[in-house]
């Protein structure tokens, strides 16, 4: 898959939800291969695979479980990212790569600098109140966590306010486009 340039997708919140919703054997899902794809993730991931948040299932769950964790509205995809975190041997840091880096790098024809925060790169990023290496349920929780989305370089969401101890959005994406 590294040679090959290969993304991942592992899309293992399906799974688990046909597991849960006794489903799985209509879909020929066991147990066993829902528990080799969780253990393969680590060992993808330090061979340098390309993994990926996300699949194509939203919402197929929404008639019959209370909330959906597939039901991708706006910050629903956040969760996803504190699932992957509780898998042993990723680091909150390797699975916020798979939102971010990866994603840009799949999206990008050519692809383009995306994934930092430097001179030159896209200028795409999201603030949040908190530090989602600690807690990555905070992208899990827009409404209460997300203060600033900048998108090409300009402010679209600046929910900052007139704190006078931090910069507003308009000078945060200035910065940024430096």
């Amino acid at each position: 898959m590294v040679e090959a340039g290969t993304f991942w997708v592992p899309s293992l919140i399906f799974l688990r939800s046909l597991l849960e919703l006794g489903y799985a054997e209509e879909f020929d899902v066991t147990r066993a291969q829902y528990d080799h794809i969780r253990a393969m993730l680590p060992v993808a991931q330090s061979a340098g695979v390309r993994i990926l948040i996300g699949d194509d299932y939203s919402g197929v769950f929404r008639d019959v479980m209370e909330d959906d964790p597939l039901d991708h509205q706006v910050g629903n995809y956040g969760r996803e990212f504190a699932y992957y975190g509780q898998i042993d041997g990723l680091s909150p840091a390797d699975v916020l790569s798979w939102g971010t880096r990866n994603a840009g790098q799949l999206l990008m024809d050519p692809p383009a600098r995306v994934g930092v925060i430097e001179p030159g790169a896209l200028a795409d990023l999201i603030i949040v109140d908190g530090d989602p290496i600690d807690d990555l349920t905070l992208l899990a929780r827009p409404d209460e966590a997300l203060r600033v989305v900048i998108r090409d370089g300009v402010p679209v969401i600046d929910r900052l306010g007139d704190r006078t101890t931090e910069r507003p959005a308009a000078e945060l994406g200035s910065l940024l486009a430096r």
